[in-house]
């Protein structure tokens, strides 16, 4: 485990990705039963369909939380794993571009992101989490921060941020994904014991809360609700 002897206001740990957006001419269809409404992107079965546009950025939300704080003026580093590949020296490549410090691993494959965008500019997303799952808690630095600000890690990656939070003393600020979040508030109790600020969209309150995200509960109430929460 290394040391981090520079001070930081804010240290970002999550995943980074590199994300390629295709513009394609695909359907969006329409799928609608009493009970429930769908809709689909679908592509021809045995066709090979021309992208119109292609883009590729970094993205994952250890990296872009990090590029906002820097563009902030805050002293940024991002902790996270990258893959020992192109693709990883792409997403350092920005980071130093946003004059963001890398405090993290370099292992295995770098995660990235397929987006695919319909006709109607509706998308759907491939995800790779690849070497974000892996970040162990012997690659953790001992980090000199004021804030660590945590989005959504799963897997051994988990375990490691964990471990990080029971060794460390900073205050922390958390965004679990709904993934984490429609686990339930027991299943990240640990964690929220130590957040000062805990960030979540409607869907993820109720999914933390065990309701329905469907209803129609307001705002104030799901905030209510979180309160009585602990901590």
């Amino acid at each position: 485990m290394s040391t981090s002897t520079t001070q930081y206001d804010i240290v970002t740990i999550g995943s980074a990705t590199v994300d390629h957006f295709a513009d394609t001419d695909s359907e969006l269809i329409k799928i609608k039963s009493r009970h429930h409404q769908e809709q689909l992107i679908a592509f021809p079965l045995g066709s090979k369909l021309l992208i119109h546009e292609l883009k590729t950025t970094v993205g994952g939300g250890g990296t872009n939380t990090a590029t906002a704080f820097a563009h902030l003026g805050l002293k940024t580093a991002y902790l996270g794993k990258l893959g020992d590949d192109a693709a990883g020296d792409f997403v350092l490549q920005r980071l130093h571009e946003e004059g963001i410090d890398f405090l993290g691993a370099r292992e295995g494959q770098t995660g990235f992101s397929v987006i695919l965008n319909s006709i109607e500019d509706d998308r759907t997303i491939l995800a790779f989490k690849g070497a974000n799952d892996h970040l162990r808690s012997a690659e953790l630095p001992t980090l000199n921060t004021q804030w660590l600000y945590i989005s959504s890690m799963l897997g051994e990656s988990w375990e490691s941020v964990l471990e990080l939070t029971r060794t460390h003393h900073f205050n922390i600020a958390f965004n679990p994904s709904s993934y984490q979040a429609e686990q339930g508030h027991a299943s990240l109790r640990e964690l929220l014991q130590r957040v000062s600020i805990l960030i979540l969209n409607r869907e993820e309150a109720c999914m933390l809360l065990g309701r329905d995200p469907a209803e129609r509960i307001e705002t104030p109430e799901l905030i209510k609700a979180l309160h009585q929460l602990p901590p």
